[in-house]
């Protein structure tokens, strides 16, 4: 954590600190799963690698974080028909701060970047940047209640040997803890294709979570989606709890 003058890093196989999200477990999440633009730019699991990531504390009366990271995402497959998270060689940065509103407001803001080569390097030659911003904005009115304002941006350019595409992603989340207890939500996503051919597609999900204890809670999510005019409707029940020596509070 205490290099030397500000300076930590990070050396394994961790969730790489790409954005407000990634780096966080699924069960401190506050909806029941990720924001459609991380699942169809990085895939349906979480954006993790082999590496290490330098962290400089800038010496500014305000929190300020500058980090640069090297990892090994795993080999690409040349058989690979269908996008997933960068492969290989990946290089990734992250700019973020946050400072007081007043005494029971915080805003954060971030700017995310990552260089690698596709999943279907082999194949297709792909080569993938993707950047990201990030703006969440924490209101604490009492001691059990919180309002959380949560957005992010994405934006991926592919490069293939025929042309380069460029896509992008975002989704908004607010939500509001009433007491120790309850918890409501709503997201709005949007997301376009990975691929050479684009589809769109548009989420809006409702999400109630009651605490059950400080290590468990229940949660019910309602989500509709429309898929290039197509509309799908989803219900979804989570259980998530703690137990044992490592368990710990959720958020």
């Amino acid at each position: 954590l205490h290099l030397m003058y500000g300076l930590s890093a990070e050396v394994g196989k961790i969730l790489l600190d790409f954005g407000k999200v990634n780096k966080l477990h699924t069960h401190h999440l506050p909806t029941t799963d990720r924001p459609l633009v991380l699942n169809r730019f990085f895939g349906e699991d979480e954006l993790a690698g082999q590496g290490v990531t330098l962290k400089y504390l800038l010496p500014l009366p305000f929190y300020f974080q500058a980090q640069a990271g090297i990892w090994n995402m795993g080999s690409a497959d040349p058989s690979a028909d269908a996008y997933s998270s960068p492969k290989d060689k990946t290089y990734t940065y992250r700019l973020n701060t946050s400072f007081e509103i007043d005494h029971n407001a915080e805003l954060e803001i971030g700017n995310s970047g990552l260089s690698g080569h596709g999943p279907t390097f082999l194949a297709q030659k792909d080569r993938i940047k993707i950047w990201g911003a990030d703006l969440t904005l924490k209101i604490f009115p009492s001691s059990y209640k919180k309002i959380l304002f949560q957005n992010e941006w994405m934006h991926l350019q592919r490069e293939i040997p025929e042309h380069t595409i460029h896509r992008d992603g975002f989704y908004s989340f607010i939500g509001y803890r009433i007491d120790k207890y309850w918890d409501f939500g709503f997201r709005f996503d949007y997301s376009e294709s990975p691929e050479a051919i684009v589809d769109r597609e548009r989420d809006v999900s409702l999400i109630v979570t009651r605490h059950l204890t400080e290590t468990s809670y229940y949660r019910v999510t309602a989500k509709h989606k429309n898929i290039e005019g197509k509309d799908v409707t989803e219900g979804w029940l989570q259980l998530s709890f703690g137990i044992g020596p490592h368990s710990h509070e959720l958020e």
